[in-house]
């Protein structure tokens, strides 16, 4: 019973940091990165320019541009990195998605 406990503990401390953290990174991609036109490197700088040259989401292409990673991380570290790191991106996307539909709906109370 007492490793379940701790199991369960343990499973709730990640899920809070990794939402602490998505959290984060989302605010630094809408309050500096973006509004600056500064471009970071890897999936996020890729992301970046291909979001300002389509004009959708970010959140959407740093979900898609991950995949591939995660299908190679869960061949030489495991499942549970891949689980984390899904969650981690579905929050920054999902994120991403509720504040450009918040910005939407400011937009045509103008």
């Amino acid at each position: 019973m007492k490793r379940l406990q701790k199991t369960i503990i343990k499973i709730f401390k990640r899920g809070f940091f990794l939402s602490i953290g998505s959290l984060l990174a989302a605010a630094g991609l809408e309050l500096f990165l973006i509004p600056n036109n500064i471009i970071d490197g890897g999936v996020i700088g890729i992301s970046i320019i291909t979001s300002y040259l389509t004009s959708l989401p970010i959140g959407i292409f740093i979900f898609c541009l991950n995949t591939p990673f995660l299908i190679l991380a869960y061949n030489y570290i495991g499942l549970t990195f891949v689980l984390s790191t899904l969650l981690l991106n579905s929050k920054i996307l999902f994120q991403k998605l509720i504040q450009m539909r918040l910005w939407q709906l400011k937009k045509s109370m103008m």
